[in-house]
């Protein structure tokens, strides 16, 4: 696993919070999940790069595709929560690239790996493919980095069950621990 670069990138950020729940804000968990998963990948001898280390400022999309880009990383994930007025929808989401074989392999890779192992459930399509083309801000980073590129939605902070899980460092790690093996399982194929 030695000189393999993954790019972390712990969605919003600074000024932008992301998804907010009266409970929960998604900035603060996507950093608390990222963190998780470049030690994980420390571990095994695999560089993290991180979008952001830390709250202390907004960094927008194009300038987390330069990092990405720059560090020549071997692919990019991008850690995400999803929210909607209704408490109902549940679930993680995986999405990348239509076009990108290797993407979509990474995808599928996580999938695996998070199947009934986190205790939230891909009760949504759990590989996105050209509903990627309709998601707004998040198509710039599936699109703009030179690597196979996925965003996971871990789940939703509108939904209660899943925010349980999301806010919870436990879970959080058990998280982490999945997708460090999805992309061992990634980098071994």
């Amino acid at each position: 696993m030695k000189n393999l670069k993954v790019v972390i990138d712990p969605g919003h950020g600074g000024k932008d919070p992301g998804a907010v729940n009266i409970k929960a804000k998604e900035k603060t968990i996507n950093l608390a999940i990222a963190q998780k998963i470049c030690n994980g990948l420390v571990d095994i001898g695999i560089t993290p790069i991180m979008t952001r280390y830390s709250d202390k400022r907004t960094i927008g999309n194009t300038e987390r595709c330069k990092i990405a880009n720059v560090f020549d990383a071997d692919i990019f994930v991008s850690i995400h929560c999803n929210s909607v007025g209704s408490g109902d929808p549940a679930g993680y989401e995986i999405i990348h690239c239509p076009v990108s074989f290797k993407g979509k392999l990474l995808a599928e890779k996580i999938h695996e790996s998070f199947k009934n192992s986190i205790g939230i459930h891909a009760r949504l399509n759990p590989v996105k493919t050209d509903a990627a083309l309709n998601r707004g801000f998040k198509l710039t980073v599936l699109w703009s980095t030179k690597m196979p590129a996925i965003i996971i939605e871990c789940g939703f902070i509108s939904n209660e069950h899943d925010r349980k899980i999301l806010k919870n460092e436990e879970a959080q790690q058990k998280i982490a621990d999945q997708i460090v093996i999805g992309l061992v399982d990634f980098f071994n194929c």
